[in-house]
């Protein structure tokens, strides 16, 4: 009997979830894919046929978005998000909405996709409420519009929404929109953290420790929320932990109990804690003048092969490109140009926001070649920020980004940002 052919029986019209995660650990996405045709093939004008069940459907376009298990391919992604939302799906129409709104794997409609999440967030669902703020406030599908995505956000918070509390904490502190507001900040983190949600309660230990204040009444130091968070099996809380112990923030400082923290962490599969590892060696450790931990080229690249498993192969070649920038030459950045636009489109646009900290003049080259292309840059890329490249980048950012934004230097987290959405769809793209 074919694969296929068990994996209909198992499946069959309408399977159940049990039957097709069945199916998928023991033939893979092409299991998948033989029970969502099985289902698609069904004629409902049949007297005895089933309503098509969007579950496979959805899953089948998991895979093929994220490109865990199968290589990422953004059109059959989408052609699947589209089947599960014919068979009336919301997800499939939010994940349909998302894709055309950003132009992944289908030519970009920014309007057309935000109306998609926009109609079944009006349906009362949450999770569009969520995807609608997103649209509205990070810049790679369309133009951020403050008032839509606040809006968005807040009413999913006031259903009940901890990780629309966790953004709007976020927009209001780091001043997405306009200044930061501490007071609006902290609101939303305690709202949140008074769940004793693990991931609140490391927003608001981030926040404490910053030299914020607290939330009233909350007598927990950082350390000890970041400590609960860690114990709720949040990756992130090993580097809050660790950057608390780097810098002194409400404990002795201590750096080796820093690193062996993330050390054990990225050891045991951790890859946030792996990453933040690496970068302790790659770029060196500062707090001011205080020399924390010296640059180490050779231990950042054996980190990297230490931490495979964590990793993964993407994110490994992403923090080996990042370690060789360190001292890339001037004459080999266009080298280092065609090796970034090599990798997929999602590492690329990593990279390119992390790699302001780490080679300025490449970041600057990169910025100059990918503006090039789009036709927003008239010079030769050459590393230089002279004023032609400040226009250019200003221009960039003002298509998407908001005046506060683009306010800030060319070099700023917020403005690389941007930016990294111009390489995020792969050699070939050309975002809205």
């Amino acid at each position: 009997m074919s694969a296929i052919s068990t994996i209909r029986r198992a499946a069959g019209i309408g399977a159940s979830r049990c039957g097709l995660a069945l199916a998928l650990g023991l033939f893979g996405a092409a299991a998948w894919d033989g029970a969502a045709r099985a289902q698609s093939d069904a004629d409902p004008a049949k007297p005895h046929a089933q309503a098509i069940d969007p579950g496979p459907l959805l899953r089948l376009g998991d895979l093929y978005a994220n490109g865990s298990a199968v290589a990422r391919d953004p059109k059959k992604a989408i052609d699947y998000y589209s089947q599960a939302a014919a068979a009336g799906s919301d997800e499939g129409a939010i994940h349909v909405g998302e894709m055309l709104a950003r132009g992944d794997g289908v030519t970009a409609d920014v309007d057309a996709g935000r109306r998609k999440v926009q109609e079944v967030a009006d349906r009362g669902d949450v999770s569009a409420m969520l995807s609608l703020g997103d649209l509205y406030s990070t810049g790679d599908a369309g133009k951020m519009e403050e008032s839509k995505a606040i809006s968005a956000y807040r009413a999913a918070a006031m259903r009940g929404s901890i990780s629309a509390m966790l953004k709007l904490g976020d927009l209001f502190e780091g001043g997405r929109f306009d200044v930061p507001k501490e007071a609006m900040a902290r609101q939303y983190y305690c709202g949140a953290a008074e769940t004793g949600d693990p991931y609140a309660l490391l927003a608001i230990a981030n926040f404490a420790s910053e030299g914020h204040r607290g939330c009233p009444g909350d007598r927990r130091k950082p350390l000890d929320l970041a400590k609960m968070a860690d114990a709720g099996a949040v990756d992130a809380a090993k580097v809050a932990l660790a950057n608390m112990y780097f810098y002194a923030l409400g404990t002795p400082r201590d750096v080796a109990k820093a690193l062996s923290i993330l050390k054990a962490a990225g050891d045991a599969g951790n890859k946030e804690a792996a990453i933040a590892y690496v970068g302790a060696y790659r770029d060196g450790r500062k707090d001011n003048r205080v020399a924390l931990v010296r640059r180490d080229l050779d231990k950042a690249r054996a980190a990297v092969n230490g931490f495979a498993a964590a990793l993964g192969a993407a994110q490994s070649d992403i923090e080996r490109f990042l370690i060789d920038a360190v001292t890339a030459p001037k004459e080999r950045f266009p080298e280092f140009y065609a090796r970034l636009r090599a990798l997929p489109g999602t590492s690329q646009a990593e990279i390119v926001r992390r790699l302001p900290d780490v080679e300025s003049n490449l970041y600057v080259y990169a910025a100059q070649a990918r503006l090039r292309e789009l036709g927003a840059f008239k010079g030769e890329p050459n590393g230089l920020l002279d004023s032609a490249t400040v226009r250019a980048v200003n221009d960039r950012c003002a298509v998407t980004g908001t005046r506060y934004i683009c306010s800030f230097r060319p070099m700023s987290g917020a403005t690389a940002e941007l930016l990294s959405y111009a390489f995020e769809g792969g050699a070939d793209s050309s975002p809205p």
